[in-house]
């Protein structure tokens, strides 16, 4: 009976080990001179409680990166949907999405706006195996074109690192460790 409970113990032990091992609890972002020097070292304990890390949870609590509202949608299969915002020709934003047959976002972007002083951009999206977003990458048609966010996955779904090249350059770099 002693070995038995031995085991038990060692079972719940290393299974309670193995679910607090996958979560990050540090995030890191490092801000690359145009040289490839290090500009800037930004580390921050993670305090939030959500289900998963992903692209979302950076941006809002780290990392500003321009996402669409959601990935999917159900409704918008196959679809290309445009919203315009704003009454005059100086302040209107058109914000437009194109979904794949699965319902994907394949391609997001927002129109420029001189006097809010946006610029607009426009990026395509692709999925890895596990349809996560693998790459974004800014086309030729925006104002900055050259940007690339490469994303990296922990088994878990967690995001484990972002790379944004600027110029085919690494310039920032953010983990979750």
């Amino acid at each position: 009976m002693r070995p038995f409970f031995i085991l038990a113990l060692l079972f719940c032990c290393s299974a309670g080990f193995a679910q607090n091992a996958k979560r990050a609890s540090s995030f890191k972002a490092i801000t690359y001179n145009s040289d490839g020097s290090v500009w800037n070292t930004r580390v921050e304990l993670i305090r939030g409680t959500a289900g998963i890390y992903d692209l979302y949870f950076i941006a809002k609590n780290f990392y500003s990166i321009p996402l669409p509202a959601s990935f999917t949608s159900d409704t918008y299969k196959s679809q290309k949907i445009e919203t315009t915002s704003g009454n005059t020709k100086e302040t209107r934003l058109t914000k437009n999405l194109e979904y794949d047959e699965f319902g994907r976002v394949v391609s997001f972007g927002l129109s420029g706006c001189l006097i809010c002083n946006d610029l607009g951009y426009q990026y395509n999206v692709h999925y890895n195996l596990n349809n996560q977003v693998d790459t974004m990458t800014e086309t030729q048609g925006s104002f900055s074109s050259g940007k690339k966010y490469e994303i990296h996955y922990y088994a878990n779904g967690d995001v484990r690192q972002i790379d944004l090249f600027t110029g085919g350059k690494l310039s920032v770099q953010i983990l979750l460790f």
